[in-house]
């Protein structure tokens, strides 16, 4: 008799243990897909970042090829500084403009790479509520 009472409590405890590891599965899979998504946009932000910085490099190679082609070719020194100081002046411009672009490129990048975790950390925030029980 001493069972039979206790078997209702038995059963509503392994349904609630049954229902906490369910829901545990489905926090650990809505975990990992969040930084699954979270994973590809780091990857195609930092792509997109490392192309930036190649091609900021390879344009200031090519100005300093061009300029250094001009500087060998000035008839006097006076002239040879004044390619210099253009080279230099448009060199910084172009830098200051690539560069403010990269670092709003990487800004951008971890305001979006980072929503799958938040909406995750959110949604198993939720998740951790306690169930006010009835007795």
């Amino acid at each position: 008799m001493f069972m039979q009472n206790r078997m209702p409590q038995a059963n509503d405890m392994m349904a609630s243990i049954s229902k906490a590891a369910a829901t545990a599965s489905e926090l650990n899979r809505n975990n990992l897909d969040a930084a699954t998504r979270s994973a590809q946009l780091w990857t195609a932000g930092l792509q997109d970042i490392g192309q930036r910085y190649l091609a900021m490099y390879q344009g200031m190679a090519e100005g300093f090829v061009t300029a250094s082609k001009a500087m060998t070719s000035a008839k006097s020194p006076q002239e040879a500084a004044t390619i210099q100081t253009s080279y230099f002046k448009a060199a910084r411009e172009q830098m200051t403009g690539q560069a403010t672009q990269i670092g709003e490129a990487t800004a951008k990048l971890f305001k979006h790479a980072s929503v799958p975790l938040a909406e995750q950390a959110s949604a198993a925030s939720a998740m951790m509520v306690p169930v006010k029980r009835t007795a």
